[in-house]
């Protein structure tokens, strides 16, 4: 084999390993994230109180539109056609000691033929809005993802949550 070759070979193993490296880290964020919207003592999914066993999500991941901030969007749809849901804007930041997510805004939505509405408007105005219901459309275009809440309930080491109502 020449070298040029295996370079080549090199190079390719090394693109693969980093995609499935970077899908793992986006995995394992969505869960860290999804654990915070269950565990955080808002309990932002009403879900401590009841027999629910588990949830449908989406999510996206957005590092370019505000610049130096890192946000995971999370979305819970409500029943199984994913009509309805609740979307959730969390800023997160990757520590040594672990994730820090931040929980800093949340709306319910439905979507019809003619588009995606907030039942209840989310804080921030339009950026966010505009924000919110990008992440909406782009989750909804994914698989989603079912998740048992007794896993998510349960400890995630290196894994620190926090929201805007806790800082109130």
């Amino acid at each position: 084999m020449t070298m040029f070759k295996i370079a080549k070979l090199l190079l390719l193993m090394a693109c693969i390993d980093y995609a499935a490296y970077a899908q793992d880290s986006s995995a394992k964020l969505f869960r860290d994230a999804s654990h915070c919207l269950v565990t955080e003592r808002q309990d932002w999914l009403a879900v401590q109180k009841t027999d629910t066993k588990s949830l449908e999500f989406g999510y996206v991941i957005d590092t370019k539109s505000d610049p130096g901030v890192k946000h995971i969007y999370v979305v819970v749809y409500t029943n199984p056609d994913r009509s309805k849901g609740r979307v959730f804007d969390l800023r997160y930041q990757q520590r040594a000691s672990g994730t820090l997510l931040d929980v800093q805004n949340n709306a319910s939505f439905v979507r019809s033929v003619k588009g995606i509405a907030f039942v209840d408007p989310p804080l921030g105005g339009t950026w966010t809005q505009t924000h919110l219901l990008s992440a909406i459309k782009q989750a909804g275009h994914e698989a989603s993802i079912t998740l048992n809440l007794l896993d998510l309930t349960a400890q995630f080491p290196g894994v620190s949550c926090k929201s805007y109502v806790g800082d109130k």
